[in-house]
């Protein structure tokens, strides 16, 4: 009889993935998918309406959906003050409150061998006391363990897990200094992008049509971002380099793919200065695509010259930049947390200080707006990198790899 192993997202989006749906949910969806002889996976996540519209397999995706009681209870825990549902929760959001609340049900009735819980250690805790019985694994999904998650929670993971993964072999090392002589199985398993149709090279073909709707063409210079409107993603950098740029007579183009209706905890103050910055400096160089799908943004990275990912302070094993190199699209990012693991500079994609951001982007896009033969030869680097450490089949293989050895 095939093993039951839960994949416990505690995020707010839901899987099997929707339009609004991160990176994260298109990866459990994934490795959901690939069963083995031994192993059976169950997906619980956040409920959204939008799925109501989804043909997706009832008996392996699942999702707390509101009732009459958890309306009234979320009602009440609104009016409830933020210390007192800290104290007895251990953390505020009213709907991680009531759709983690809608999780323990599901899992009881599954009975799973296993759970992975990814990424949130508030979910963890509680299907640990719900399941004591039942084996852990942690998936955690960025870098700085220490600052995202705090020394006691790390104390308490290496108490009661039986296995952690993570998406980046410095994650991995980060929690092997807090407890080097532990006998706890610990892994990385990076992100994975289909290796098929558009992903396979950068169809210049493509490139011009998604060009031409913005009246641009393969002359000009584009540079592209998807993501986050957030200080942390240092966007108002990126916008003062362009500025830089053109004050060298160097015109570049820069396409925005995100929305920040869309976003969880938007920063909307950031969001209107750099509107407003834009509207100052660049009215004509940078484009707000909106939200963009996962298939459509394939169109976007062959669309691009160059993707930018500016992380100031922690970056896991980005989407953005897995997607943009199997399209053969580089990318400039900054050195810190996944991005040195995945980019191996001036071969597949470049790093930048990140220091002093606008200088140094100033400096690396100049040289490559007049260097497009460097770009090209990177560009085809970046496609047989991802080709060969980033395929789905890669992801799934060393997943179930470490799922089997807890059965």
């Amino acid at each position: 009889m095939k093993k039951k192993i839960i994949l416990a997202s505690g995020s707010r989006h839901t899987i099997p993935p929707i339009n609004s749906s991160p990176g994260v949910a298109r990866v459990i969806s994934t490795l959901a998918e690939n069963e083995t002889k031994e192993i059976k996976y169950f997906v619980v996540s956040k409920y959204d309406k939008s799925i109501d519209n989804v043909d997706f397999d009832n008996l392996k995706y699942f999702h707390p959906k509101p009732t009459r009681i958890s309306n009234i209870l979320g009602f009440i825990l609104d009016k409830t003050p933020y210390r007192i549902k800290k104290k007895i929760f251990g953390f505020t959001q009213t709907d991680r409150i009531i759709y983690y609340r809608g999780f323990k049900k599901i899992i009881k009735e599954i009975n799973p061998d296993i759970i992975v819980t990814f990424m949130h250690i508030e979910l963890f805790k509680i299907l640990k006391k719900e399941f004591p019985k039942t084996k852990h694994i942690y998936f955690y999904r960025s870098t700085d363990i220490e600052g995202r998650l705090g020394l006691r929670n790390i104390q308490y993971l290496f108490k009661s897990c039986d296995g952690i993964l993570a998406n980046t072999k410095l994650a991995i090392e980060e929690f092997k200094k807090f407890n080097p002589i532990d006998k706890l199985l610990l892994e990385t398993v990076y992100n994975a992008v289909e290796l098929n149709n558009k992903l396979k090279l950068k169809d210049i073909s493509l490139e011009n049509t998604y060009r031409a709707k913005f009246n641009l063409n393969n002359k000009d210079f584009i540079l592209g971002y998807a993501g986050r409107f957030s200080h942390e993603k240092s966007l108002l950098e990126l916008l003062e380099a362009i500025y830089e740029l053109k004050k060298k007579k160097i015109k570049v183009h820069l396409f925005i793919a995100g929305d920040i209706n869309n976003e969880k905890t938007p920063d909307l103050i950031y969001y209107e200065n750099i509107l407003k910055y834009v509207n100052c400096h660049l009215k004509d160089q940078v484009y707000f695509l909106g939200w963009i799908n996962s298939d459509e943004l394939f169109d976007f990275y062959s669309g691009i010259d160059l993707g930018i990912l500016l992380s100031k302070y922690r970056e896991g094993n980005s989407m953005f930049l897995t997607e943009s190199l199997s399209v053969g699209t580089p990318v400039i990012a900054t050195n810190i947390g996944g991005n040195i693991e995945i980019i191996q500079d001036n071969k597949n994609s470049f790093l930048i200080d990140n220091t002093d951001i606008v200088n140094n982007l100033v400096e690396k896009i100049s040289f490559l707006y007049s260097n497009s033969k460097i770009l090209q030869e990177v560009s085809i680097n970046a496609k047989e990198y991802a080709k060969k450490n980033h395929s789905t089949k890669v992801m799934t293989k060393n997943f179930n790899s470490f799922i089997e050895r807890f059965i």
